[in-house]
């Protein structure tokens, strides 16, 4: 709507911009979560950062950072401020991790130290000096990478006045303005291309260019058409997967035990039963029409004797707790409820009976036995069946 109210698709310089829009919001939902909500907040951290990707036949410029650049090689090469510092900067709060070498200073082990020049004058002299080495190294190599990503030509600038002897415009200055007096070096000493009254280091000579012509049936979009037709939409809500009785009964039921599992999952004592109901409709996963049934359904269910002292507000409650196996895979049993030492283990279960069903308790029981845990009780709850089975 906002395309068509400004009229923003009837401009063929707006076109690239929101069909590369229209492909991030696809990418996006189709991974994530979607919702206006998330979305917008997923755009202020990652999507700002998103930018159009233009055909390598284009005829345009690529602006990256010399980092992103690391591997990659262009005709040209534009260096724009080739005047970083080869240390640390000042003003950030660089820790340097040091350990004391000195007694008795040498008991305390590894201790955190702002990283600034007065370190050179401290027991942890060698080990500033050490990370200055590999500051300046770092920013060289850089310097190095920026340098090999041309082809044919490279153009780049640097403040004539660089400052302090620590940026590395001043290391470049150094290098191409060195005189020495033996006069027999060779062409290709930096210092015989330099033009002191220019400013300018010129070596070897620019390639012709030869632009090639764009293929003239390449596609060009030159508008970006909107169907503003709201009434093509349709609102989908999440309870028609579970709830649908054009579905199939088997597919019906499974649904039905997922909705049910996430709502048990939300459960600690009966005070929550409302609340963990009230959420799923919210949320689009439960009809209204089916809120109250549900919730009294459940109020009952966990009112009977037996079942009423899993939900006691003295129980301490881990639903859905995953624990993490040495194979580096989870279990998670329904709820583990832990009162006086002691641990039970309860698994819902909203279908038939099955043989598997009662490994996967003796399961729970062995690992939690084996995490130290008194396990009195293994059940499964078939809560639709009414009947609880102790394994």
């Amino acid at each position: 709507m906002t395309i068509s109210f400004f009229r923003l698709g009837d401009y063929s310089f707006n076109t690239a911009y929101l069909n590369s829009f229209q492909d991030i919001v696809i990418s996006y939902t189709s991974a994530r979560k979607p919702g206006i909500a998330s979305f917008l907040e997923w755009w202020e951290t990652e999507g700002v950062k998103k930018s159009i990707i233009l055909p390598d036949q284009q005829n345009s410029m690529k602006v990256l950072t010399i980092h992103k650049s690391k591997g990659l090689e262009f005709r040209i090469v534009i260096l724009p401020f080739i005047s970083w510092n080869l240390d640390h900067k000042s003003f950030h709060s660089n820790i340097l991790w040091a350990t004391p070498g000195s007694p008795p200073f040498d008991k305390v082990g590894i201790v955190p130290v702002r990283y600034k020049n007065e370190l050179a004058d401290t027991i942890f002299a060698d080990q500033y000096y050490e990370e200055k080495f590999s500051a300046y190294l770092d920013n060289i190599n850089l310097l190095y990478v920026a340098f090999t990503r041309a082809v044919n030509a490279i153009i780049g600038f640097a403040p004539d006045q660089p400052g302090s002897g620590n940026r590395i415009a001043a290391v470049i200055k150094d290098a191409i303005t060195f005189k020495d007096e033996d006069h027999n070096l060779p062409d290709t000493f930096l210092q015989h291309h330099f033009d002191p009254l220019a400013r300018l280091f010129e070596f070897g000579t620019m390639p012709e260019i030869h632009c090639e012509k764009f293929r003239a049936d390449i596609l060009k979009i030159k508008n970006y058409p909107v169907n503003d037709n709201t009434r093509s939409l349709k609102l989908k809500l999440h309870w028609e997967n579970y709830f649908n009785p054009d579905k199939s009964g088997i597919r019906e039921r499974i649904n039905y035990g997922k909705i049910m599992h996430e709502i048990f999952g939300e459960i600690i004592t009966p005070d929550d039963i409302q609340a963990a109901v009230r959420k799923k409709v919210i949320e689009g996963k439960v009809p209204e029409t089916e809120e109250e049934s549900i919730r009294t359904r459940i109020e009952n269910l966990v009112s009977r004797p037996l079942i009423k002292d899993w939900f006691d507000k003295e129980n301490v409650v881990l639903n859905e707790a995953s624990i993490l196996m040495p194979d580096s895979l989870t279990k998670r049993p329904d709820r583990i409820i832990l009162r006086k030492g002691e641990a039970t283990i309860i698994d819902f279960k909203f279908g038939e009976d099955n043989p598997i069903y009662r490994n996967q308790v003796r399961q729970y029981r062995n690992i939690l036995t084996g995490m130290g845990y008194n396990v009195v009780k293994a059940c499964l709850w078939f809560v639709d069946a009414d009947k609880i089975v102790t394994v």
